[in-house]
């Protein structure tokens, strides 16, 4: 590896006095983890640090390289860069410092980077161009950071369930679309509030359960309960809850991920009724075969009318239709009645 070389110990074509370096800033510079490199002013490499030599992936020849010691370069579109329109080339040839441009390089690997360079002309005390200096930043893993980041937020904000992020503490810091849709609150009005503005006061202990699994490093998966709308209509979700981790490992907040169970939990309970009537139905039918006489048998009807219908048949069927026919003593319209009346209940 090349250590940082001192101004005018270059060959080559051009002016090679680069801009003046003291051996301790030579040292110093040499074991920065940031890349740096040095120019003269007709652009042939003058000096360069360890750092530089590793992300370019290979050791420029000082004096014979021009511009740059990358392989090979290439603009953040991925079209080639040509090497006189990179960043140092377009600094020395027009003396101006460049700001704010990243670019891709190649190392003979194979491998790319993405780089964020700072290349600053230098001049003598006559004002003469004497050549520049090249700080390059590695900036790919924050570019890969945030590509995640973009697809995990479109993913987010495209999912039917509802996704919340929270602080230890409890304050929300991320709100998608079904939340909004679900819960009533827009992201404007949900971001920085406490959680428990979606639970009920009689389950905020929860809250409180949750947290303590979530500090532990637990999930906790499908925990099935209610929370609250923006105007007060408590809402059957199912709940899993994972700890959220910054680079380092240690547990900063945790995400919420809800799914309304509204309808499931409806259709569970017409279900269960249903299995309810049909209970009462077998039960009223044996005891019919068992008990022929017409005022029992009315007052079978009239009670198991009561338990499907929750009383207002059975009342009325036993007292204004039940006893009048069984004063005549029509045995078979009661038996026909009471089916009819069984048979026009609704499950509900």
């Amino acid at each position: 590896m090349a250590e940082l070389q001192l101004p005018g110990n270059a060959t080559g074509p051009g002016d090679l006095n680069s801009p003046a370096l003291a051996p301790p800033e030579i040292n110093l510079l040499n074991y920065l983890p940031v890349a740096f490199y040095t120019c003269n002013s007709t652009g042939y490499i003058t000096s360069y640090n360890r750092a530089a030599a590793q992300l370019w992936g290979r050791e420029p020849e000082i004096g014979k390289d021009l511009w740059s010691g990358s392989w090979k370069m290439f603009y953040p579109d991925g079209d080639p860069m040509p090497l006189d329109t990179c960043p140092m080339a377009r600094c020395i040839k027009e003396g101006v410092v460049i700001e704010g441009e990243e670019f891709i390089i190649q190392r003979p690997d194979g491998e790319k980077r993405n780089i964020q360079p700072h290349p600053v002309p230098v001049f003598d005390t006559a004002g003469n161009l004497t050549g520049a200096t090249n700080t390059l930043l590695d900036i790919t893993d924050k570019k890969n950071d945030e590509k995640r980041q973009a697809m995990l937020a479109a993913i987010i904000e495209s999912s039917d369930d509802v996704i919340i992020s929270k602080t230890l503490n409890g304050e929300i810091t991320s709100w998608n679309h079904a939340a909004e849709k679900l819960f009533g609150y827009t992201e404007q009005e949900a971001i920085g509030r406490h959680i428990s503005m979606l639970i009920p006061p009689d389950r905020l202990a929860e809250e409180e359960l949750i947290i303590s699994k979530v500090r532990n490093s637990e999930n906790v998966d499908h925990f099935e309960t209610f929370r609250m709308s923006k105007y007060g209509e408590e809402i059957a979700i199912s709940l899993t809850v994972s700890p959220i981790k910054d680079s380092k490992g240690r547990i900063i907040g945790a995400s919420k991920i809800a799914r309304d169970i509204s309808k499931q939990k409806y259709a569970e309970a017409r279900l269960q009724r249903y299995a309810e009537n049909l209970e009462i139905l077998n039960s009223f039918g044996k005891l019919i075969a068992e008990d022929m006489n017409v005022q029992g048998i009315l007052q079978k009807v009239a009670d198991a009318t009561t338990q499907l219908t929750r009383a207002a048949f059975g009342a009325f069927f036993y007292n204004v239709i039940g006893i009048p026919l069984a004063a005549f003593g029509f045995m078979s319209p009661m038996l026909a009645g009471g089916a009819m009346a069984l048979s026009s209940v609704s499950v509900v």
